[in-house]
């Protein structure tokens, strides 16, 4: 006696999408879309999932930068232009303080 062929997943894959509406495959196309990508999740050998992680990692990073070049003008080390405010050393690093190090 022989057992029925198994499906593979991707007929299985293939089969509910079948049923979904052209609602849902637009939403599921949107989540898709919008992944959070990260090194690990992402099929680098596709050069559009590869370009689409550079894309985020790059406005990441921007963000980080925006995020720190605020925080050293909110600290007053910084003028909008990017030019040191002071030189002075903050007192732990003045000569002749007490250091931890």
């Amino acid at each position: 006696m022989t057992q029925p062929k198994k499906k593979s997943s991707l007929e299985q894959v293939l089969k509910l999408v079948e049923q979904l509406s052209p609602e849902d495959v637009l939403e599921l196309q949107h989540q898709l879309s919008s992944k959070n990508l990260a090194w690990s999740n992402t099929n680098l050998e596709d050069p559009s999932e590869r370009a689409a992680l550079l894309e985020q990692e790059e406005a990441r990073a921007g963000e980080r930068v925006r995020q720190a070049f605020q925080n050293l003008q909110d600290q007053g080390v910084m003028d909008k232009n990017g030019y040191l405010i002071t030189r002075r050393l903050p007192p732990d690093m003045e000569r002749g303080s007490e250091c931890d190090v």
